[in-house]
């Protein structure tokens, strides 16, 4: 019959296309598309093309270059939610070392002296730990450059969690002012 041998094949592509394939993979795909089968050897050597010689770039099966690409992009896509992955287990899991990570003394003394001693009326509620100012055993309170009040113990545990969990960015926790940039921009008054 014809069109069962690769010369077949290549006619009836010639007649139906008006031209010959550009490669042995559409001849291949035409014959399978009728209904027949052609080896990828028998295309080539119908198109006149030895098996010993390299195949040319044109005849390369561009969709498979599609494909790599596609799985490189997917391979980078992973590797990125994996570090990000990654990342969130040792924010979560593993401790850090905090002593490579504290400020030293000076900079925390620094953050303290920016906030100002204060006394407040009775029933002043501490934004921090949420109590409420007691006259029976009066803690002292301070003022940061904001306005804000809270105990002096509360924003001194503020600083050192700030300073010393990696967070340099030490923040009024009502206003979020960064007190890094209050520092800079105004002296430091003692308490």
């Amino acid at each position: 019959m014809d069109g069962t041998d690769g010369t077949g094949w290549l006619r009836q592509y010639s007649q139906h296309y008006g031209h010959s394939p550009s490669s042995a993979q559409q001849l291949c795909a035409f014959a399978a598309h009728r209904g027949g089968s052609l080896t990828f050897a028998d295309a080539r050597m119908a198109m006149g093309t030895p098996m010993n010689s390299p195949l040319p770039e044109s005849s390369r099966f561009p969709w498979l270059q599609d494909l790599f690409a596609l799985n490189q992009h997917y391979r980078t896509l992973a590797t990125m939610i994996f570090a990000r992955l990654d990342m969130q287990d040792l924010e979560l899991e593993q401790p850090v070392d905090i002593l490579s990570a504290r400020l030293p003394l000076q900079d925390i003394a620094k953050l303290m002296a920016l906030a100002k001693a204060v006394s407040v009326e009775e029933g002043f509620e501490c934004s921090i730990c949420l109590s409420a100012h007691s006259p029976s055993a009066p803690p002292k309170f301070v003022e940061l450059p904001c306005g804000h009040i809270f105990h002096r113990s509360c924003y001194r545990e503020l600083v050192h969690y700030s300073c010393c969990n990696l967070m340099l960015n030490c923040r009024c926790p009502l206003c979020r002012l960064d007190l890094w940039e209050a520092l800079n921009h105004a002296q430091p008054r003692n308490s």
